[in-house]
């Protein structure tokens, strides 16, 4: 999409993205302590310790990130792009094309479905973190320009500006 320089507006559209790192080591403390057995884990990015940032704000990250200007499109006018685009040439999304068309409820596809979508607790990764004296990683559970800077340079985007 940034090679486009299109994406798609998805306002309130949590994915809970996250760096490696952090869902390493909450799950190596988590498996390591007795306590831990019965209960459920969302390994997700810490409310309290790192603002929340919806889709829109990932997408306006990359912008600053590579420099690139990208132009936020409603959902039928992205879908349609890509199918133009992957008629010229292969994209990335290729595979996901059959996906972004197919309608599963109230005739909304599977990304619209997830508007304004719940976002998870973490009170049980918390509560482990801190009897192990790791809540300091808490701090490092969300996506930042900086990590997501370092995921763009990895998948060989072009035009970054650090």
């Amino acid at each position: 999409m940034v090679t486009l320089g299109i994406c798609l507006a998805l306002p309130a559209q949590w994915k809970e993205l996250l760096p490696v790192s952090y869902a390493v080591s909450a799950l190596m403390e988590i498996s390591m302590a007795p306590s831990s057995l019965g209960r459920a884990y969302h390994i997700t990015p810490d409310a309290d310790e790192t603002p929340p940032m919806d889709m829109n704000d990932v997408f306006r990250s990359v912008e600053r990130i590579t420099g690139r200007h990208i132009t936020f499109l409603p959902y039928k006018e992205w879908a349609d792009r890509l199918q133009e685009q992957n008629h010229e040439t292969a994209t990335r999304l290729n595979p996901l094309l059959p996906v972004i068309y197919e309608t599963v409820l109230d005739n909304k596809t599977r990304w619209e479905v997830y508007e304004n979508m719940a976002r998870f607790r973490n009170d049980n990764v918390r509560a482990v973190l801190a009897r192990a004296n790791q809540s300091c990683l808490l701090s490092r559970s969300g996506l930042t320009e900086a990590v997501l800077g370092r995921y763009l340079k990895f998948l060989g985007i072009g035009g970054l500006k650090n």
